[in-house]
């Protein structure tokens, strides 16, 4: 759950897109609704989105199984997994896992790589040389070859990521997935 970000998309579903502010109110409210709704049952895995202000993060600390933050470096991951423990203590709970959402374009080489790299972009609209991109998007991205993503990986674990949900767009790329799951995966295991 989250605040939405991306205006097109409410104007698209006719859903009313007011200011952070209200919307940051409204999560909070829904978040305990969803809590309220479930009461006894079996509950669903409530995982709460955010940039790591306060607006998401208290109610997070509150409700929330997990908080999920997007296109971070690892030191930035670090500093929201901090306020995110200060506001999990504050709430007398223990510490929630915190994950990343982030791009992914990785291959065996860096050939490779740096095709996916170039696709990403593309589809993006975007006509900046994957090498440019690479450097520019640093280390908010998890990109390059198997060891180089592997080393990236590593270091958000480092900043106290539980888990990474690596957004690579390209939905016919089925062995890109694969990649990950057979190859990478292993390497940071």
């Amino acid at each position: 759950m989250g605040t939405g970000w991306m205006e097109a998309e409410h104007e698209l579903f006719g859903f009313p897109f007011p200011e952070l502010k209200t919307r940051l109110g409204w999560l909070e409210e829904q978040i305990q609704d969803v809590r309220r709704y479930w009461g006894e049952r079996p509950e669903p895995h409530l995982i709460v989105g955010g940039s790591g202000r306060s607006g998401t993060i208290r109610p997070a600390a509150k409700w929330a199984d997990e908080y999920n933050t997007i296109f971070a470096t690892p030191e930035e991951c670090a500093e929201r997994r901090k306020r995110l423990v200060e506001a999990c203590e504050r709430e007398g709970r223990a510490p929630i896992p915190l994950s990343l959402m982030t791009a992914c374009a990785i291959g065996r080489t860096a050939e490779e790589a740096g095709e996916r790299i170039r696709r990403r972009l593309e589809r993006a609209g975007q006509t900046v040389d994957p090498k440019e991109y690479k450097a520019s998007r640093g280390p908010a991205s998890v990109l390059g070859t198997l060891d180089e993503a592997a080393e990236q990986l590593r270091a958000y674990e480092q900043a106290g990521v539980d888990r990474v949900m690596l957004q690579h767009l390209d939905h016919r790329d089925l062995e890109l997935v694969a990649l990950i799951g057979q190859e990478l995966a292993p390497l940071v295991a």
